[in-house]
């Protein structure tokens, strides 16, 4: 089957929304005789005679189908009593007049056209309008025509969905759904292994609620003999109590005696005791006293010699401070005489290289005039020898000649 293309799809979604748009304003038009109120309001409004008249048209043909099914129903049950005294067979209900039918549907488009002409006069079927006029209950208000309304809507929003969903959609949706099948399968499948499984697990309960049962009949019975014998066993300590109880009181009355006369041994010795450590306690409180004077002459003392002290630590902390003032001074005046001691003794180091200096200079000078005194002495003693050897060269030629 081929898909619809998207106009065609739009086309069937508009008819369908104008088919809803239709049986929502035919919803609101009054049914039975006609209403006088909405036909004079509609002739004030102006320029809605087609409209009256439509509506007019509308109601004399739902006058003339609710005329045709009450006689169709008559008749059916004046057939249904004849059959029933006669013991006819079954025969087919009769249906209205198709010419009534048509009548009233040629009727409702009509109305609709011209309601959807005519927008004030809509607004004034509707209520929708200013002056507020409803309609009473519609022919159309009944359940039934609700739910094919809501079924039309219903309609259409699963053709819109249906349309607008592309063939990949449509496989996608077709493969979750039959996912979705399979796992509804699988989870009864499931649910119907657990529910043979509660019903085993029920059997197994009921057994061990029967054997409870039976323990809990067991211990019952037991218990009543434990009580029984709990009640002969109270019967005998309640004897054994009073006579116990007697014996206790006779004791009891031989030693409150005894006790009586020990308090008031104990009585007096107590007064004596307090007496003797009032004393004690008078004694005592002098002593504190004296105590307490002692040691507020040693504290004023003390005050007095801490004051004396503070007072020689203020006056200590002013002498140090003054002579800190005088030693800030004088090591200031000591350092500067100290940097000029370093000032004259690097001079003097350095007058001390100078001539040092001057020293090597001189000696070097000194041995370089030695070394020339050296070469010109030297120098001399050459000449004047070689003048001396020439000279005795020349008188040995003459000889030979």
């Amino acid at each position: 089957m081929m898909k619809l293309t998207n106009n065609e799809a739009q086309r069937v979604i508009n008819c369908l929304d104008d088919v809803l748009a239709r049986l929502k304003v035919v919803s609101y038009v009054p049914a039975g005789n006609p209403d006088l109120d909405m036909v004079v309001a509609l002739e004030n409004d102006g320029g809605a005679e087609a409209t009256v008249a439509a509506l007019q048209q509308q109601w004399q043909a739902e006058e003339n189908y609710l005329l045709a099914r009450a006689q169709l129903a008559s008749l059916a049950s004046h057939g249904r009593h004849h059959h029933h005294h006669h013991g006819h067979g079954h025969h087919a209900a009769p249906q209205v007049n198709p010419e009534v039918v048509s009548a009233v549907h040629t009727s409702v488009r009509a109305l609709c056209r011209e309601l959807r002409r005519n927008p004030v006069a809509c607004e004034r079927v509707t209520g929708s309008g200013s002056h507020e006029l409803r309609a009473p209950e519609s022919a159309f208000g009944s359940p039934e025509f609700a739910a094919l309304t809501q079924a039309l809507a219903d309609l259409t929003k699963v053709a819109f969905q249906k349309l607008a969903t592309t063939v990949e959609e449509e496989a996608t949706s077709k493969a979750l759904m039959h996912e979705l099948v399979e796992r509804e399968r699988g989870a009864e499948d499931e649910r119907n292994a657990l529910s043979a499984t509660l019903a085993l697990q029920r059997a197994e309960r009921a057994k061990e609620a029967e054997a409870v049962d039976e323990l809990e009949e067991k211990l019952r019975t037991e218990l009543a003999v434990v009580e029984a014998s709990t009640e002969a066993a109270k019967a005998a300590v309640a004897e054994e109590s009073v006579e116990a109880r007697q014996e206790a009181e006779d004791a009891h009355s031989g030693s409150s005696g005894e006790l009586t006369a020990k308090v008031d041994k104990l009585v007096a010795a107590l007064a004596e005791a307090g007496e003797k450590h009032r004393e004690i306690e008078l004694k005592l409180r002098k002593k504190k006293d004296n105590a307490e004077q002692k040691l507020a002459a040693k504290v004023a003392e003390y005050d007095a010699a801490m004051f004396a002290k503070a007072d020689e630590v203020r006056d200590l902390k002013a002498l140090m401070a003054e002579e800190k003032a005088q030693l800030d001074a004088l090591e200031e005046h000591f350092a500067k005489v100290d940097a000029n001691r370093a000032q004259q003794a690097e001079e003097e180091r350095v007058l001390l290289e100078f001539r040092q200096k001057v020293a090597d200079a001189r000696g070097v000078l000194d041995k370089a005039a030695t070394r020339v005194q050296k070469v010109a002495r030297g120098r001399a003693a050459r000449t004047l020898l070689k003048a001396a050897t020439k000279g005795k060269k020349g008188k040995a030629g003459k000889k030979k000649k």
